[in-house]
């Protein structure tokens, strides 16, 4: 049985998220029927991590077992079968031990967001009309470095699976075009936490919200 891992960028506007579904179109299930069609033989990715409705990503790496190899070149057939807004970057053959998910080290999420009504930022960034303080974002974003628990953050619980997650890094940028980004780097993420950290940080610095600590 032979291991093969991918490097897969997506636009994910029209998509439920990564991870398949039976309602709803999503990109593991997008690429996994291209690689039916492609094999003859049907195909289950398992991804580093998954992605909620809308999202975008560059690096998800995915994995699927075959006996069989595969035809060459693979990636410009694949490509061809998938529509514009999915594209695999790499293939390789993984060594002894790989898992896509349980490989990882860490994953990142960046999250725009921008202070006027464009439309070419719809899809890509987070209107939000009142500037926030930079510097009561950075404050806020410190405190999320370490392990927690963001069972607060998560839009959908699961109790049989641990809410605790390890932050490395978080902190917030100005792009240079008047965008703020977060920025946020852990071993592991709970269903649309960053979305719920971002919008409890920026109104937190809109003055919306209070911080408290505790020893």
């Amino acid at each position: 049985m032979r291991r093969y891992g991918i490097w897969v960028a997506y636009e994910g506007t029209k998509y439920g998220g990564w991870q398949r579904q039976p309602s709803a179109s999503t990109v593991a299930g997008t690429i996994e029927a291209a690689l039916h069609r492609l094999l003859g033989s049907e195909v289950r990715l398992t991804g580093a991590g998954r992605t909620d409705a809308g999202v975008h990503a560059w690096g998800q790496v995915a994995h699927w077992d075959t006996p069989n190899p595969l035809p060459s070149p693979f990636l410009p057939r694949i490509n061809a079968l998938l529509p514009g807004d999915i594209r695999i970057l790499a293939l390789y053959e993984g060594q002894e031990g790989f898992h896509a998910r349980h490989s990882a080290l860490t994953r990142t999420y960046r999250y725009y967001i921008h202070f006027y009504p464009d439309p070419f930022r719809r899809y890509y960034s987070l209107w939000v009309p009142e500037v926030p303080s930079l510097a009561i974002l950075q404050e806020a974003a410190s405190i999320l470095k370490g392990k927690n628990d963001f069972a607060a953050f998560s839009k959908k619980l699961d109790l049989n699976k641990p809410s605790i997650c390890e932050v490395y890094q978080a902190h917030w940028r100005e792009d240079g075009s008047g965008v703020y980004y977060f920025e946020i780097e852990a071993n592991r993420f709970l269903r649309a936490m960053v979305r719920a950290l971002v919008g409890a940080q920026i109104r937190l610095a809109q003055g919306r919200l209070c911080l408290l600590y505790t020893s």
